[in-house]
């Protein structure tokens, strides 16, 4: 049998009642599966990982947002490679 440990953090306040009220009876579960993942870095960004489509649309609105970038041939090139 694994032996447990309490640990004492300080986190948000207004993250702690979220996490209160989302994992009922779950929480240590949770935050452990959390730190694992973190430990194994699995939490790690990885931009590869975001679709491209994805990527490409938020690149055309942020673009889109500076009225001087509006039909650029970036712009139009992003737009041809929308699926």
């Amino acid at each position: 049998m694994k032996t447990k440990s309490i640990i004492s953090a300080n986190i948000d306040t207004e993250l702690v009642k979220k996490l209160k009220h989302k994992t009922v009876g779950t929480r240590s579960r949770t935050i452990e599966r959390a730190i694992r993942a973190y430990l194994d870095g699995e939490s790690d960004f990885n931009l590869l990982d975001v679709p491209e489509d994805k990527l490409i649309q938020a690149l055309i609105y942020h673009l889109n947002r500076e009225s001087n970038f509006q039909d650029t041939p970036l712009i139009l090139l992003l737009k041809e490679r929308m699926p």
